[in-house]
Formats: structure tokens, sequence, C-alpha cells
């Protein structure tokens, strides 16, 4: 069972994908354009391998060569033994997911090797995020050599043995998202080592003295931000739940709550009620509407409804003329994110280095 909101959102829209992919109608689905380049890309890639190739969406495969218990769920998987082996994921998330040396999909990877007994002379990963900015190319992919799933599996098998064997070490990273992080002692004690304080325990903010940190101090500070948010987010979900089944919280209570004003029926305010008791019979109809020019993202979408590969890139290329990226300052991310390394601020009148 899902333990954190983006377990839920995630669980919901995989659902969706894998009832398109076995052929379920999605044309009216708000996300049908994201949808319809899911499953086109992986049917072209089935097809491509010719007679005999496999398709399984949401598929359960489990690495029986380490452990029964080394088991996942893979978005999508084609192949043809002796041939080639797809990994497809989906992540429906704007944070960036490299498909280079991902150990979830060489996971699956080995996973399939070994629950349909398969000889792949190639395996291929796959990564559709629609959601983040990649030139408005939701796909990505990479093959993965046979030579780094063995050193994956080997790694794999000395992390599995160190589990069986009792030890009960928690250690904190981008899975955490997928735990209960408002209750893990993990979390805690990196917090206490990179702060001196007790996650827990209320401290001044001005009793963190930020400025005497070393940089690499302040860095592992910061690599804590999307877990204690994480944290944060648990929590609040927890107490509401226990506040919904009865539990008293100290020092809160719960209310009804409202969302913005809405109109109750959206065609009779402006043919019937309003003209009536106002009498705005000739107002213009900017006067109910508001028109608005579309995104150059929303535009390239609603253009590429039902076009080609080859016209929906002169569409991108004619939008692009039209388009441009203002600069916003500088931000810090990994190394592994897309985009050029540019100087820093302080350098940036400085003509000649």
């Amino acid at each position: 069972m899902p333990t954190s909101e983006y377990a839920l959102e995630g669980r919901s829209g995989h659902s969706i994908y894998e009832r398109a992919l076995l052929g379920a109608d999605y044309l009216d689905h708000p996300d049908q354009e994201n949808i319809l380049e899911y499953v086109s890309y992986i049917k072209n890639i089935h097809t491509g391998l010719g007679e005999g190739a496999q398709l399984k969406p949401e598929v359960r495969v489990c690495i029986t060569s380490l452990s029964n218990q080394a088991f996942g769920t893979a978005d999508a998987i084609v192949w043809k033994d002796f041939d080639e082996l797809h990994i497809f994921d989906a992540k429906l998330g704007w944070q960036y997911v490299s498909e280079h040396n991902n150990s979830q999909f060489m996971y699956y990877a080995l996973g399939a090797i070994d629950t349909f007994d398969l000889n792949p002379t190639k395996v291929i990963v796959h990564v559709f995020q629609p959601a983040h900015d990649n030139d408005d190319q939701p796909w990505r992919s990479t093959e993965v050599s046979m030579s780094q799933l063995m050193d994956f599996k080997d790694e794999l098998k000395l992390a599995i043995e160190k589990v069986e064997s009792g030890c009960s070490d928690k250690k904190i990273g981008s899975w955490c998202q997928f735990c209960n992080r408002a209750e893990c002692e993990a979390i805690d004690a990196e917090y206490k080592e990179a702060t001196g304080f007790d996650l827990l325990t209320p401290v001044p903010r001005q009793s963190i003295e930020l400025e005497s940190f070393s940089t690499a101090k302040l860095l592992r500070l910061k690599e804590l931000e999307p877990l204690l948010s994480g944290v944060i987010k648990d929590a609040k979900a927890i107490l509401m739940s226990r506040a919904n089944e009865g539990q008293e919280i100290p020092g809160y209570k719960l209310v009804k709550s409202k969302g913005n004003r809405a109109w109750k029926d959206e065609p009779h305010v402006v043919t019937g009620h309003l003209r009536e008791r106002l009498g705005t019979d000739l107002a213009p109809l900017t006067t109910y509407y508001e028109l608005k020019l579309r995104s150059p993202a929303q535009m390239a979408k609603q253009l590429s409804i039902g076009k080609s590969k080859e016209e929906k890139k002169v569409i991108k290329e004619v939008i692009d003329e039209l388009v441009e990226r203002p600069d916003r300052g500088v931000k810090m991310v990994p190394e592994s994110a897309p985009g050029e390394a540019v100087l820093p601020e302080k350098f940036n009148d400085v003509e000649d280095l």
C-alpha cells in the first residue's frame, strides 16, 4: 500500500497508462496526448522487433537467481528472445530522472531476464517523462551493457545478503519519498549529524549558525531538503488521518474546507440570470469571457493532434522561431541534470578572465 502522496499519484497515473496499452479507450482523457505518445512509442518498438516479440505492461518481475524477495513491477517490457530486451518506465512527476546508470531500470532488466528466462543480445532502457522540459521530447533511452548489468547484480547480491543476515541499517536517499518519512530514525540521525540538533526538538532558527558551516556540510544539509519537506507532508497527512478517525490533536480542530467560488451553471450565467437581473444584454463578450493566447507548449500540443511525426517536427520548428526563453538568473542543480554550466554571477561583468 502506498505510504506517500507521490506513491499514490504514481499508482493512479500508471494504471491509466497500463489500461491504454492494453487497448482501453483514452480519447476523452485530459492527458490523451501523453497517453497516445506513450502507447505508440512502445507499440512501435514491439512491432519493429517482428514475429515472436512479446509485450507486457505492468508486469511483475523477480530476480530469482538472487532472492525470491527481489521483485518489482515494471511499467512495460518488450522483448524477443536472443534479440533485444526493452524496459520502459513512466515518470509522471517533474523531477528529472536520468536513464543512465539507473539502478531501478537495471533491477527490472535483471528481473525480466530471470522471470522470462531470456538471453538478450541487447538491453535498452527507456524513460517517459512528459512533465519535464526536454525540448518537447518526452522519451529518453540508453543501452545498458551486459557487463554493467552483471556489475550491478554483484552489488545487489551483497546488499541482499546483508539484509537477509539481519542487518537493519537504514540509508536515506531519493527512495525515501516512497516511505513513511515521519517516523524514520535514519532521517533523524542524518539531520542531527548535519546540524547538531535533534529533528523533533524545537530550535530557534538563529541558533543554527549556518555561516560557520563548511561547504561540504551545507551541501549535505541542502541534500536533506526534499526529505525534510517530505517528513512534514507525511506528518500532516498522518495527523489529518488520525483527526478524521476521531483522535484529539492538541491545539488543532477540524473545520469545513472551502474552495474558490465557482459558477453553479456556467451556460446560464451569460444567457440567463445576469442579463435578466442586471440588464447586460448589450455588454460585449469580453465582459464575460477572457481570451488568452495559449502557451508555446500548449499550442504545440493542440496543433499536433492527429499529425504525423514529420508534421509535428515542422510545427515544432515554426513555433521555435516565435518563442524565446528569457534568462532568470542562475540556479544550482545536480551535475547530472541537463544544461551547460555557466560562470558564477561574480564573474558576469568581467570581460577577460
